[in-house]
């Protein structure tokens, strides 16, 4: 009688069946539901116990049911929206097919053209069926995008897609950002794979620096292996390389060497280079220096030539014409190289800023502030009355203290009187 009220209970679980039981039927219920009970309890505690236990389990396994026939009901409804999604994508193409026929068989300037039947028009359209080709389009998910492609390509190619149909399978899959940007794109675009592959990749920033940056930057992770490790640095480092499309020996020459190129220049150089999208060496030297000549400062020489000679009347008490000459070419020389070692030393360090260079007129007086102008020249810049030599405004400790004086923006650089 217990053995048959322990398998009835465990065939058809009811109140009435465990009111019936005893204290070991009870335990034995326990056991087979792997309720942890004991066995010094009493009847009533171990049967509120199993009810407790079986009622939350019940429960848990009705929400889960729910739950997954939640996510098939979605999934289908999806599925039937891409489907019609598909429908009207047809329809449309099939309309401008008829228009298109229509253009082509009226007659023009009084002259009948020979009929064009619609099977030479568009072979491959009447033949491929997208309604059934698109059930093996895989799944969009966001979190693998750059991979979709590659996946999408394979089957694509082995079951031979038209690839006109490429943007209309791909299209009617995408969701969530791929399919804002796609549907952005012009009618035009959004019929060829290529531009809506290239708009997809790029709102999700896989450009070829992200997947620079993401080779360059990826690390080991405590729960992989190394075996893991490693075929993720190769997949990272393929897909660099094809974003780029280094296919041979010599763009992937020219790939490392334009990366090691630009870890040599500052950062707004860098930004300016990559905006270009440059994929040689020689190539990225050129930028490199069209952006130094258009970013370097030009001073135009003082108009009044004669307000420096009249500041220190007793500095220059006679001079040829030869001699001053010769001196106002040693000077603008003088000032060129200033202007240079600013351009180059001042504006990586400042380039968010918007740095003011002043270089005044050079003063021509005594021998000792000839010598102080002499030994700002040689040794760094002057901010003030503090001589900084160029290690000096590297380090950050003095960028603090220039700034604590109030005046961070403003920079005066004394050439040396002739």
């Amino acid at each position: 009688m217990a053995a048959s009220l322990v398998q009835l209970f465990l065939e058809a679980p009811s109140v009435d069946v465990l009111d019936q039981c005893r204290k070991v039927d009870l335990c034995s219920i326990a056991d087979h539901y792997e309720i942890s009970v004991s066995r010094s309890w009493v009847k009533a505690e171990i049967k509120q116990v199993v009810l407790a236990v079986r009622l939350a389990r019940l429960q848990l396994e009705a929400q889960s049911k729910q739950a997954e026939a939640d996510r098939e009901c979605n999934l289908r409804l999806e599925i039937r929206k891409m489907e019609l999604e598909a429908e009207v994508q047809i329809r449309r193409l099939e309309k401008e097919e008829k228009i298109a026929l229509a253009h082509v068989q009226r007659p023009s300037n009084g002259v009948s053209s020979a009929p064009v039947s619609p099977t030479s028009l568009a072979p491959q359209t009447d033949r491929f069926d997208v309604r059934k080709n698109i059930l093996l389009v895989p799944p969009f998910r966001e979190s693998e995008v750059d991979s979709y492609f590659s996946v999408f390509e394979r089957i694509a190619i082995t079951l031979k897609w038209p690839k006109e149909m490429w943007p209309l399978l791909l299209q009617c899959k995408l969701f969530g950002k791929a399919q804002e940007v796609v549907s952005a794109l012009s009618l035009e675009d959004s019929l060829k794979y290529d531009c809506v592959k290239y708009a997809v990749l790029r709102a999700y920033e896989l450009v070829p620096e992200a997947y620079r940056q993401k080779f360059r930057h990826h690390k080991k992770s405590t729960n992989k292996t190394y075996v893991e490790f490693a075929r993720e640095k190769e997949t990272l480092f393929d897909r660099w390389c094809s974003a780029t499309k280094a296919t041979d020996h010599d763009s992937l020459r020219e790939l490392i060497l334009v990366e090691e190129f630009k870890n040599s220049l500052p950062e707004r150089m860098v930004v300016y280079i990559n905006e270009q999208k440059v994929l040689s060496l020689s190539l990225a030297a050129v930028l490199a220096d069209e952006f130094v000549l258009t970013h370097k400062t030009v001073f135009s020489t003082p108009r009044n030539e004669n307000r420096s000679a009249e500041s220190h009347p007793n500095s220059q008490p006679n001079r040829s014409p030869g001699v001053i000459r010769n001196s106002k070419e040693k000077e603008s020389r003088r000032w060129r190289d200033v202007i240079g070692l600013a351009d180059t030393v001042l504006a990586p360090l400042f380039s968010s800023e918007n740095v003011q260079v002043s270089l005044p007129v050079p003063l021509v007086g005594s021998d000792t502030e000839s010598a102080v102008h002499q030994e700002v020249l040689d040794t760094g810049f002057c901010f003030g009355s503090s001589v900084l030599s160029v290690d000096q405004w590297c380090s950050s400790a003095c960028l603090s203290s220039v700034q604590s004086e109030g005046r961070p923006r403003v920079f005066k650089l004394f050439a040396p009187s002739v």
